[in-house]
């Protein structure tokens, strides 16, 4: 059984617990090949299309396992926020990158270390907004937890960070782990 199977089946079993868009976008994201450029996601601009990556790589970088680009996290964002995710709630994410972009003086052309105070700054700040969080609070939430999603659900992340068992034994819902070992992958 590979893993898209794998996931086939456990999308049945839940029983419609998780939207077939969620599903499909998972699916697709098993399919990215990290090694090729994410395709222009229509929506946003070639400036803010390179913010996602950088951003991506700051919530997730290369350390001893690979990075959120890597993992192709930002071709997964495309999918879900062109094929899942309402016109209206893309549009408020487009203005919240932009805004952030603006409030960062042009992310970008900053330092690593103004880009890491700056991050660091708004994302004290979105959590404490919670419910009342202004534009680029609510996308910077947003990126980051598809930022996560994307990641451990790509191949990358399943298998290289995560505990991969391709073909799981019987049910055992408490499994001691061992000392350094990795959490499992689903």
């Amino acid at each position: 059984m590979n893993r898209r199977e794998a996931l086939s089946r456990a999308a049945i079993l839940l029983g419609g617990a998780i939207s077939a868009p969620t599903i499909a976008a998972i699916m697709s994201g098993c399919k990215a090949d990290p090694n090729v450029a994410a395709a222009s996601s229509g929506y946003l601009t070639s400036n803010l299309e390179a913010l996602v990556a950088e951003l991506c790589d700051l919530i997730l970088p290369k350390t001893d396992t690979p990075s959120a680009t890597e993992a192709g996290v930002p071709s997964f964002i495309h999918t879900i926020m062109m094929e899942c995710t309402p016109k209206t709630d893309r549009d408020a994410f487009v203005a919240g990158l932009k805004q952030l972009d603006a409030d960062a003086k042009g992310f970008a052309k900053s330092s690593a270390e103004e880009k890491q105070a700056f991050l660091k700054k708004l994302d004290t700040e979105a959590r404490a907004a919670a419910d009342k969080a202004t534009p680029p609070q609510a996308a910077w939430r947003k990126l980051k937890e598809l930022t996560v999603v994307g990641f451990f659900t790509s191949e990358i992340g399943a298998s290289e960070v995560l505990e991969y068992v391709p073909v799981p034994g019987k049910w055992e819902p408490c499994i001691p782990l061992k000392e350094g070992q990795k959490a499992y992958a689903i």
